[in-house]
């Protein structure tokens, strides 16, 4: 049975472990290659002193590491907090401390930029970078999110967690304050992407543009698409996801559809 949303992403993996599951411009994932990643970055997590229910935050703009660490954070049994990419160092600095936030995983640019707040944020133990560049000097642990992904997973267990545990935090955009965090189970996140799902019609057979906060156009077939297999554009669809894309909160709905699109097997696609 699947209550955690990793469960969603290996369920899916057993059904259909050739099938494209995630496309971002000249990268296509089956859903095997997405599994094996998220299982190498879980472990790694593990391994890096991560518990269940610390908080691990997403700061990367729509990408294939977004869509790993989703998994990967709630398959080590973690929190995953995403972080809007256009929030200042200072509201990024909020968002960290009013979560207690233990790791961070982000671009070598991206943490550059939060050099001068990271000393204000003595929870965050360590920062997972997903390419190489210039980065600040920091006493904090930095590792490496491909190696950490090409890590050889650890034997299966039975998960500790339960669907009542927290799975996420998903902060406002803080235009009329600071941001403020809205807890989220697994329970929740599933219910959530099943609700849309159904309401949208989802199968595995279609690919599903939406726009996201800041205006990219997205394929989100990945949550309930890691339920179905879809391939086909439908126009209405289209128009019903970019404004759900546009008028709501943009992570939330990326979370969602993130999870439908690995429910329903279908292609996530930015």
């Amino acid at each position: 049975m699947e209550f955690l949303i990793h469960h969603l992403l290996e369920a899916s993996a057993r059904r259909s472990p050739s099938k494209e599951a995630l496309v971002h411009g000249q990268q296509r994932l089956t859903y095997r290659e997405v599994a094996r990643l998220t299982a190498g970055l879980a472990s790694a997590l593990e391994q890096a002193g991560l518990s269940r229910g610390q908080r691990v935050g997403i700061y990367l703009e729509a990408s294939v590491p977004q869509v790993i660490s989703i998994f990967g954070v709630s398959q080590a049994g973690g929190v995953f907090v995403p972080i809007n990419a256009l929030l200042h160092p200072e509201q990024v600095a909020h968002i960290a401390k009013d979560c207690s936030m233990t790791g961070l995983i982000t671009t070598p640019a991206k943490f550059a930029a939060l050099a001068d707040v990271v000393p204000e944020i003595p929870s965050l133990k360590f920062v997972v970078l997903t390419s190489q560049g210039d980065e600040p000097e920091t006493s904090l642990s930095r590792l490496s999110f491909d190696r950490m992904c090409q890590t050889e997973p650890a034997p299966p267990l039975r998960d500790a967690g339960t669907e009542k545990d927290l799975a996420a935090i998903l902060y406002t955009s803080g235009s009329t304050g600071k941001p403020k965090g809205v807890m989220l189970s697994h329970a929740n996140v599933i219910a959530g992407s099943t609700i849309v799902s159904t309401y949208l019609g989802i199968t595995r057979d279609d690919r599903i543009l939406a726009v996201d906060q800041e205006h990219r156009l997205f394929n989100f077939d990945f949550f309930h698409a890691v339920a179905d297999d879809r391939e086909r554009v439908d126009a209405k669809r289209i128009h019903t996801l970019m404004s759900l894309g546009m008028n709501c909160a943009g992570i939330l709905i990326c979370a969602q559809l993130v999870t439908c699109a690995v429910d329903h097997e279908g292609v996530f696609q930015f």
